[in-house]
């Protein structure tokens, strides 16, 4: 089932605003199903060869609230829930490894921030 376009414009406006939070050659990906959350995911610069290649993946979940909110705001309402929404991420971002200490090819659990509910009420959710 996929998601509406409405919906799917509004993950990928706020997917192209974190993209700054996370290190250089990050990118975000979302299953096309996928009406709540994405993914980022970058290199690791300076690996051994026998070493993951690729950072754990941060999957970023937000409320159905959020996001109905979020596209109802007006341009410059637009510009501040995105600054809450990167204090957000960065909070959550807290305490996170990467994964370089874990074999090449070897399974990653995502680290997963949710938005809810500091994001929400910042927007009026």
């Amino acid at each position: 089932m996929a998601i509406d376009e409405r919906r799917s414009r509004c993950l990928a406006e706020l997917a192209d605003v974190l993209v700054s939070v996370f290190p250089d050659g990050a990118v975000w990906t979302r299953i096309a199903e996928s009406s709540r959350n994405f993914f980022f995911g970058w290199p690791l610069k300076n690996q051994p060869a026998n070493l993951a290649q690729y950072s754990r993946s941060v999957s970023i979940y937000f409320s159905d609230e959020a996001l109905n909110a979020y596209w109802k705001l007006a341009t410059p309402e637009r510009e501040a829930a995105r600054r809450a929404l990167r204090r957000v991420i960065l909070q959550g971002m807290v305490g996170y490894d990467e994964g370089r200490a874990f074999k090449r090819y070897a399974v990653k659990e995502a680290w997963r921030i949710d938005t809810w509910p500091m994001w929400d009420e910042a927007i009026g959710a």
